[in-house]
């Protein structure tokens, strides 16, 4: 499995028909290199924010801003500089948070000043590759390719291919990701509503 950034940016090399090429991205030098330099934070990130990997997955708590919304929301955090996806307030059963995320904070009516913050859920940038997945590997190498791909063989066709790629490989590779995590969802029967007398959602106050 690749273990630093260039051997990803090989196999994405790989997919646009150039082997074996790329070095080193930090310290660029040759024009490919600096054409995978220039992509790799941008597609990393979208390929975070896609996926939402189990390793950069994270909980924080947020300290509430002086500075409250001037209308809305009773309460302010500022939005973390490392988040790359929100994903939400609490626990994961709690779906009816009630947020909105505008001009750099997280505006809520929710306030954990007296409790160590507000407990948040989110993916983080990460850029340690030896912390990466295989199937996010997989999924950051396309997008690599097709970004860079334009500008390395100036291919339309080859362009076509790599779209339809990824867009194929996404959900294959967010497929696997998710079955790392246990479903939340809780289901009653009607079954069992009906003999045991439970009451379903639509009945509780």
């Amino acid at each position: 499995m690749p273990t630093v950034k260039s051997d990803i940016c090989n196999l994405s090399a790989s997919r646009c028909g150039q082997k074996g090429t790329v070095e080193d991205i930090d310290d660029p030098n040759k024009p490919i290199e600096k054409t995978f330099a220039k992509w790799w934070l941008q597609s990393l990130e979208m390929a975070l924010k896609e996926m939402k990997p189990s390793f950069a997955t994270i909980r924080r708590y947020l300290t509430v801003n002086e500075v409250s919304p001037k209308f809305g929301y009773k309460n302010q955090y500022t939005y973390p500089s490392d988040c790359v996806a929100f994903l939400g307030i609490g626990n994961i059963q709690d779906k009816s948070n009630n947020y909105t995320i505008e001009d750099g904070f997280i505006r809520t009516d929710a306030y954990s000043g007296e409790t160590g913050g507000l407990p948040v859920r989110m993916v983080v940038l990460i850029e340690d590759v030896s912390k990466f997945s295989p199937e996010f590997i997989e999924e950051l190498s396309w997008y690599l390719a097709a970004n860079v791909n334009m500008e390395i063989t100036q291919d339309v066709q080859k362009q076509i291919y790599l779209d339809a790629a990824l867009d194929k490989r996404r959900p294959q590779c967010a497929s696997v990701n998710s079955q790392e995590n246990r479903p939340v969802r809780i289901s009653v029967s009607k079954f069992k509503q009906a003999r045991y007398g439970t009451p379903s959602q639509f009945d509780k106050k």
